[in-house]
C-alpha cells in the first residue's frame, strides 16, 4: 500500500468537503431571506441543516469502520456536489431543505 497516498486523498476529500459546507453557509441565510424565510424560519433551517449534516456523520463513522474510510470520504465528497449544485434551482427556501 501506499500510506502517503492515502493521506493525500483523505486530506483531499476532506478539504473539498469542508470548503463546500463552510462556503455555502456564508451565503445561506441571506439566501433563505431572499426566497421569503423570515428570521426564526432561516434560524430553524439551520437547526434542520446542523442536524442533517451530525446524523449521517454517525452513520458514515460506522460504515467507515466496515468498508474504509478513504471510500467513505470519497463517496461523501461525490454526493455533496450534486446537492448543493441542486439547491441553486430551488425557488423557495423550504426547496433548499429538503
Amino acid at each position: 500500500m501506499y500510506p502517503r497516498r492515502n493521506v493525500w486523498v483523505m486530506s483531499f476529500s476532506v478539504l473539498l468537503t469542508i470548503t463546500a459546507i463552510f462556503s455555502w453557509h456564508r451565503v445561506l441565510a441571506n439566501l433563505f431571506h431572499d426566497l421569503g424565510a423570515t428570521k426564526r424560519l432561516v434560524g430553524v433551517a439551520f437547526m434542520v441543516l446542523t442536524l442533517a449534516y451530525r446524523i449521517p456523520s454517525v452513520l458514515g463513522g460506522l460504515l467507515a469502520d466496515r468498508i474504509g474510510r478513504k471510500r467513505i470520504l470519497v463517496i461523501a465528497t461525490f454526493l455533496m456536489a450534486p446537492m448543493y449544485a441542486l439547491t441553486a434551482f430551488m425557488h423557495s427556501w423550504a426547496g433548499v431543505l429538503l
